[in-house]
């Protein structure tokens, strides 16, 4: 099925208000922030290469490009905003131990990067978390595990009792500036290796990664349309940016990494300034997207990072064969989903 691309216009500063505080961490998503957020991280992370695929290309009609995050340490993109974070953190002197709560790949990034840096923390997971992730944070000696709840609200919650509680410095997932900052190195590299691409397709749970990007992608004066890829099963980022307000529900969808149940209000403040539109994946797209990738690009991916594939491969957007860049947000799949899609599923 053909999206046709957003007709409204463009909200007015008027539809969607901030918090004064929240207008000051507005302020701190700029070109400067993502550029020292590159200055000061890039040394632990890699610069993912942005790969042009002659094989999705032909099948899609597009001109097709991938970007790698999937190749970053902890096998995924959080680690850019994970480090940033903590990074300044250590800069200004902080000995508080770190909370923070994620479906996997944020708390594998603030496990390996609070380990690098000396820091302890308590990562809080949902009762459904993805058991591979689980066990790869759990390897980290600094690292307390907490199962619970199924939602952003319960486990945002418990994080902030524990931040009252036990005087914990809090590692936002996606509603932080400096996480988002972080995030945002990846729209720098995606222009600088790309200054003609036509759009950027993005995995969006929470927000943060594009909220980033698409700060990035603005701030370099890039062309591209950024569009965001929602989970059909989970809708509330998507609903969200449609709707001009925050949405909540709860999550039912083989993608933990787009499994957010709501977003901040400061990502759907960037998402709605810096984001031309949102498209929606199904579960099944998603797994043909995996097998695709798997079996015919060679390239291990997790089903959020497999959305814009299957975004591309479903013509939800009108791309009219311009250069379309997938950004790959991760490998880490759970073994059990992952024999499943390549044993059952069919492209």
């Amino acid at each position: 099925m053909i999206l046709s691309q957003r007709g409204e216009s463009k909200m007015s500063q008027q539809d969607f208000q901030l918090t004064p505080e929240q207008n000051e961490d507005l302020k701190r998503v700029n070109l400067q922030s993502i550029e020292d957020a590159r200055r000061k991280a890039s040394k632990y992370y890699y610069r993912t290469p942005l790969y042009n695929s002659r094989t999705l290309s032909l099948r899609s009609s597009v001109d097709a490009y991938l970007k790698l995050e999937s190749y970053q340490p902890v096998r995924a993109f959080k680690i850019r905003g994970a480090l940033n974070k903590i990074l300044q953190l250590k800069e200004s002197g902080n000995k508080k131990p770190i909370v923070t709560f994620s479906a996997g790949n944020h708390g594998l990034a603030v496990a390996y990067v609070s380990y690098m840096v000396g820091f302890d923390a308590t990562i809080l997971v949902p009762e459904t978390a993805n058991e591979a992730k689980v066990r790869a944070i759990g390897e980290y000696p600094n690292v307390k595990i907490i199962k619970h709840g199924r939602t952003v609200h319960e486990l945002s919650a418990r994080a902030r009792e524990i931040v009252e509680k036990e005087g914990a410095v809090l590692v936002h997932p996606f509603g932080d500036p400096e996480v988002i900052s972080g995030q945002g190195t990846i729209g720098l590299e995606i222009y600088e290796d790309l200054p003609d691409a036509d759009f950027v397709l993005v995995p969006v749970g929470g927000g943060g990664l594009i909220s980033g990007i698409a700060a990035g992608l603005k701030a370099m004066k890039s062309r591209a349309k950024v569009i965001g890829i929602c989970a059909e099963g989970a809708p509330a980022a998507y609903k969200s940016y449609k709707e001009k307000r925050i949405v909540s529900q709860t999550p039912n969808t083989i993608s933990d990494g787009m499994g957010a149940s709501t977003t901040e209000p400061l990502n759907l403040k960037l998402m709605l300034d810096l984001v031309e539109d949102m498209v929606l994946v199904n579960d099944e797209e998603i797994k043909q997207a995996m097998k695709f990738v798997i079996n015919d690009l060679h390239i291990m991916v997790e089903p959020a990072g497999a959305a814009p594939i299957a975004a591309v491969l479903n013509s939800k957007y009108q791309f009219n064969g311009g250069k379309v860049v997938s950004v790959i947000s991760g490998a880490n799949t759970n073994p059990v989903l992952l024999s499943e899609i390549l044993g059952k599923t069919s492209v």
